[in-house]
């Protein structure tokens, strides 16, 4: 008897099982390769959002100063405005780096330090000049870090959340239109700056040589970012050093 045309059920099921397992290896190399894509682009992305919000920071903790009024060329210290850190995330020079982990479902303040220009009192020398006042924040919560910078002291003191007991020095004694200080123009305010993706941050305070046998404080600042939304969890480290004026402290709250 000659066979008729056509395929046995057999058959038919035999090629559509070897079908589904082209199609599921051809599916997982795919989604193999686009996830890795994927974590590719966030690393070059976070490495330069890092890169860039860490350079912002140092510029402005290299600036980090008290408050200082010149009259008859004395320069007169009438504010003592240290650099107030987390004591969760500060760490000594030869101590293990101490980090605090920044997933929190509140507010958690990190760092607050006040840049000034010195109050010039009038002298045959100079005319008269007020100072000028902005303080810098920073802030994280739920993997994001915030970063201000103003000229305002209530926005200052209370945005995104009011400041830790402990930060009462941060600004000079007399600030406002007419005193001694006043406020940094908004054109210079940083508002608002965020990164994210951040698992952690750490301060470490460091010394180090400088010319002629001088040293100087370093503030070892290193970021840890994690992408925990897809299948494969990658990390990114980013860190930086700012130098810190020898007459600027360092407390902790």
């Amino acid at each position: 008897m000659r066979r008729s045309n056509g395929f046995t059920m057999v058959e038919i099921l035999i090629g559509c099982g070897l079908l589904s397992l082209f199609l599921m290896g051809a599916f997982g190399i795919y989604r193999s390769g686009s996830e890795s894509f994927l974590l590719g682009n966030w690393k070059l992305q976070a490495q330069k959002e890092a890169q860039r919000f860490l350079a912002m920071l140092a510029a402005d903790l290299a600036q980090a100063n008290k408050a200082v009024v010149i009259e008859a060329e004395d320069a007169i210290v009438v504010a003592s405005t240290p650099i107030h850190l987390t004591a969760s995330g500060f760490s000594e020079e030869g101590a293990a780096f101490a980090a605090v982990n920044v997933r929190t479902a509140a507010w958690t303040p990190l760092a607050f330090f006040s840049i000034s220009r010195p109050c010039v009192r009038a002298s045959v020398f100079s005319p008269a000049r007020p100072g000028r006042w902005k303080g810098v924040s920073l802030w994280a919560m739920d993997g994001k870090l915030l970063y201000t910078r103003t000229g305002d002291p209530n926005a200052y003191s209370t945005t995104p959340a009011n400041l830790p007991g402990p930060v009462v020095d941060y600004r000079p004694p007399s600030l406002g239109a007419g005193s001694d200080f006043e406020s940094a123009p908004a054109s210079e305010d940083f508002r608002n700056v965020v990164l994210e993706d951040v698992e952690s941050i750490g301060f470490q305070r460091k010394v180090r040589s400088a010319e002629e046998g001088k040293s100087e404080s370093v503030l070892h600042i290193r970021i840890l970012l994690r992408r925990p939304r897809l299948a494969e969890t990658t990390t990114v480290a980013e860190s930086t050093d700012a130098t810190i004026l020898n007459e600027t402290m360092i407390q902790t709250f």
